[in-house]
């Protein structure tokens, strides 16, 4: 068998093991985007009353953390609002992959576009269901959508990978990606760390004898009710966990919760005293994340994002409960069932998702 297709079928086997993961990744791009604004402003906030050692070395830390993340990001000459005259809006792709310490770390099992507007200021989210059973591009191959970076990284490289996705969000949407973030989401546990750990409420006692642990096997997450101080792994284990009474609204409720401990600790971080320890979360974020947006243009997509709490964003679910735009099926991979969604209009047919798309815009 094709290395590529033997990778896609071991991705598939390990995904029927998990529940699918909610949609987290609009709060990790607001805090990434204000760890990297942060630096790229931070010679601001060294005063007259500095100490020329102090600037000297703070100029030296930044220039280093700058340096590091240009390997990350791709070098664009022009700002991404300088020649953006908001008359149309600007898409950016956000995928999430479940990264390093999972069996399948490559899937990219969160698929959003952030679209932003201006006149009045307004940031739709568009989420698209990793089940979506969908052609791969330039092939006649049929497989889940979140097995697309896989199978275009085995393929070839990561660039091809993230293309393809690219390439097929476009079809389905009937939108042009302007801009893509590719986001390991281990680096939530490892940001976790840096920072001490957070606080947060556990509002009921969790027992959960069936969490998944390396190799296909099963280990058991307990944790009891009330304020608990969580480490990383703590922390990860309760955002992943699937037993609770509302399944996968607890758990994206969980997730939001520490998400949010997690960014006010941010934001609380002073820019000067703490330089330190933020200029490892935000190297850390940096070489969790591949995007083509450049450290120049950051500053300027930073002063559109913290206009907008994630309350405020208008977000459109592709769901099969609510509109049936997509309808539930079960294919056999390798004698295991696995549940995938077709459009609703037809297999490859994507004209009522890119009706339902435009009407919710």
């Amino acid at each position: 068998m094709d290395d590529r297709f033997s990778q896609i079928n071991k991705a598939l086997k390990i995904e029927l093991q998990e529940k699918p993961k909610s949609k987290k990744v609009w709060i990790l791009f607001f805090i990434f985007i204000c760890l990297a604004a942060g630096i790229f402003y931070a010679p601001n906030f060294i005063t007259k009353d500095s100490s020329s050692l102090q600037r000297k070395s703070v100029a030296k830390e930044i220039q280093a953390t700058k340096n590091r993340f240009k390997a990350a990001v791709v070098d664009l000459p022009i700002s991404i609002f300088s020649s953006f005259s908001f008359d149309e809006p600007k898409n950016i792709l956000l995928l999430g992959i479940s990264g390093k310490g999972n069996d399948a770390p490559d899937l990219t099992d969160t698929i959003l576009i952030a679209q932003i507007k201006n006149n009045p200021l307004k940031i739709n989210l568009i989420s698209i269901p990793r089940d979506l059973w969908v052609k791969v591009p330039e092939s006649e191959t049929l497989t889940k959508i979140n097995t697309l970076y896989v199978f275009g990284k085995a393929a070839k490289n990561q660039d091809y990978g993230i293309s393809l996705a690219k390439q097929k969000i476009e079809e389905i949407t009937g939108l042009k990606i302007d801009y893509y973030f590719l986001i390991d989401m281990s680096v939530v546990k490892q940001i976790i760390d840096e920072l001490g750990g957070v606080n947060v409420w556990i509002a009921k006692d969790i027992y959960d004898p069936q969490f998944p642990g390396p190799n296909h096997s099963y280990q058991t997450f307990e944790i009891k009710a009330g304020w608990r101080y969580l480490d990383g792994e703590t922390a990860s284990k309760y955002m992943r966990t699937r037993h609770s009474a509302q399944g996968d609204f607890d758990r994206i409720q969980r997730q939001q919760q520490v998400l949010e401990a997690l960014k006010q600790k941010l934001m609380g971080l002073n820019p000067i005293s703490d330089l330190p320890p933020l200029l490892k979360i935000a190297e850390k974020f940096w070489s969790n994340i591949k995007t083509d947006i450049s450290l120049t243009q950051l500053p300027s997509l930073w002063q559109i994002a913290k206009q907008i709490s994630p309350e405020e964003v208008n977000k459109i679910v592709i769901d099969r409960e609510e509109n049936e735009l997509v309808l539930g099926d079960n294919i056999l991979i390798d004698g295991q069932i696995a549940s995938i969604l077709k459009p609703g209009a037809g297999i490859e047919n994507y004209s009522e998702i890119q009706a339902f798309i435009a009407q919710g815009q």
